[in-house]
């Protein structure tokens, strides 16, 4: 399984904004790192036919100019050997990045913090382009904070096979940066597929949890011997997967978590879990989308 696409482009998408200029920054770190080419996508936004919009369109085309010309000069001063390529698209900006998905290793996004509407923390282009880009999503809400220990990477497991990808990803990620892997399976009673709790005693919680316990260590294993310099730790905890991936991501370098998980509709593009966390996290998130065979199954 081919963990990291091998496309060789970091694809980003650009409105100078403060949230893209974050999103801009992790990408260009992301692309030194692993020595990949970097994209940047402006969006014009215009999806009306040009006679009903006249004089504004020149105005609009030339002001994404600007933003490239400014992210593009950016990636110089930072990143001088890194190459960079542009794209000033016409049309909302999730559509664009999904379009471009196709042919990228990683897609990057900004998301908004709170705006007018305080409930919605992550932006709609963020979202729609984690539930439907091609290849893995990063989303950047803030890069990641100092912390008193080294910083490690976290992945959130279920035993689904969307789950599988997001731990070779988390695994060649962690690799790559010289970190270590905190592999975070959560589980309650409405996440253990097939269980029903008649009654809450300790037999029942301790046998679940040896069933979880063990889920996980066979989702594991494969990949650690793949890896085996990569310093795995395992947190199995009873409690909401949202709620615990959470805090895990305070002080974390980076978040993993699959589009979609057990328990779903086979219809859904992003499951509640990852969508909850684009939301709540406190370091940057990857969503790794199924392989063409996982959803065709």
């Amino acid at each position: 399984m081919n963990q990291l696409s091998t496309h060789p482009t970091i694809v980003v998408g650009v409105d100078g904004s403060t949230p893209s200029e974050l999103a801009l920054d992790w990408a260009v770190d992301e692309a030194s790192r692993r020595h990949l080419r970097l994209h940047l996508v402006c969006a014009s936004g215009i999806d009306y036919a040009s006679d009903t919009l006249g004089a504004v369109i020149p105005v609009i085309q030339d002001e994404c100019k600007r933003v490239l010309r400014g992210a593009a000069e950016h990636v110089a001063s930072i990143a001088p050997t890194l190459q960079v390529t542009t794209e000033a698209c016409r049309g909302q900006a999730a559509a664009a990045l999904v379009a471009v998905s196709a042919q990228a290793d990683t897609v990057v996004v900004g998301s908004r913090g709170r705006g007018s509407v305080g409930a919605a923390l992550a932006g709609s282009t963020s979202l729609q382009v984690a539930a439907h880009a091609s290849c893995p999503v990063a989303v950047v809400r803030t890069l990641s904070m100092a912390s008193p220990t080294r910083p490690r990477v976290v992945v959130g497991v279920d035993g689904s096979p969307v789950s599988s990808d997001a731990i070779g990803y988390a695994f060649a990620q962690a690799a790559q940066r010289e970190v270590g892997l905190t592999v975070v399976h959560a589980w309650d009673v409405e996440f253990v597929e097939g269980v029903i709790a008649v009654a809450s005693t300790s037999d029942l919680w301790e046998r679940l949890g040896d069933e979880e316990r063990a889920l996980t260590a066979e989702s594991v294993a494969g990949w650690a011997e793949k890896y085996p310099d990569v310093d795995v730790r395992t947190h199995v905890v009873r409690g909401h997967p949202v709620d615990v991936l959470v805090s895990e991501s305070e002080g974390a370098e980076l978040v993993v978590v699959g589009s979609r998980g057990r328990g779903g509709f086979s219809g859904l593009l992003m499951g509640s879990v990852s969508h909850g966390v684009l939301h709540r996290a406190q370091s940057p998130v990857v969503v790794v989308r199924p392989h063409p065979t996982d959803g065709a199954r």
